[in-house]
């Protein structure tokens, strides 16, 4: 076995073993629950970067992606300034998911570290919009 498939086979365990897959992890039914996860993952995002297992972040990136995603369809029963705030926060938090793991792909930790403080400030935006929200 070569040395980048060795290492391709690392990565990969060691993605495996930091963060369990989403399709182990379904969509919590409450709104309370699904923020839970969202906080859950931009720690695990954080300390990911701060080990500097930068190929890793995509997981939890995208986990927290899907979660925020889920919360769309319940944008419509925020009061209204709470909705103008969360919709914009959703798209960004899908759009930096992406940034993520296109900057932890390329080892870039100046550019991740960017990413992910836009990334938790559309997070920690989505929580405060529906942290009323059952």
């Amino acid at each position: 076995m070569n040395r980048l498939c060795i290492r391709a086979v690392t990565g990969l365990l060691i993605v495996l073993l930091a963060v369990p897959p989403l399709s182990s992890l379904p969509i919590p039914g409450t709104v309370p629950e699904i923020l839970e996860q969202l906080r859950t993952r931009d720690r695990q995002v954080r300390d990911l970067i701060r080990a500097g297992n930068f190929r890793a972040v995509w997981v939890p990136a995208f986990q927290a992606k899907d979660l925020a995603i889920a919360l769309e369809p319940r944008a419509g029963h925020l009061a209204p300034r709470a909705r103008e705030s969360a919709e914009p926060a959703i798209q960004r938090v899908v759009r930096f998911a992406w940034l993520l793991d296109a900057f932890g792909d390329a080892g870039d930790r100046q550019q991740l570290e960017k990413a992910y403080a836009a990334f938790a400030a559309a997070l920690a935006e989505v929580v405060t919009a529906f942290a009323g929200a059952q």
